[in-house]
């Protein structure tokens, strides 16, 4: 129940964006690269820290899995909110 709702609120935001133009896309790139630097570097901990043992079975690959979704996720959003009419 969560994510229709979820996903729900994203579609109305990112047709608001689409209508009024409000978000530059300057600071859509900046926050995505910051966000994608984070994730990285908590991904490189985590693989260093589980070298090995379950623990990278049981944490590091679905963190991996759940990042790379999102990533990919916020990659199409992104490009459709600033597609040309």
């Amino acid at each position: 129940m969560v994510m229709p709702i979820n996903l729900l609120g994203l579609g109305f935001i990112s047709r608001i964006a689409r209508l009024h133009g409000t978000i530059p896309v300057g600071i859509i790139t900046r926050v995505g690269f910051a966000v994608s630097e984070r994730t990285c570097a908590a991904l490189r901990r985590l693989d260093k820290r589980w070298d090995g043992t379950v623990g990278r079975l049981l944490f590091y690959w679905p963190t991996l899995t759940i990042s790379l979704t999102v990533r990919v996720m916020l990659d199409i959003w992104s490009s459709y909110i600033f597609e040309a009419n």
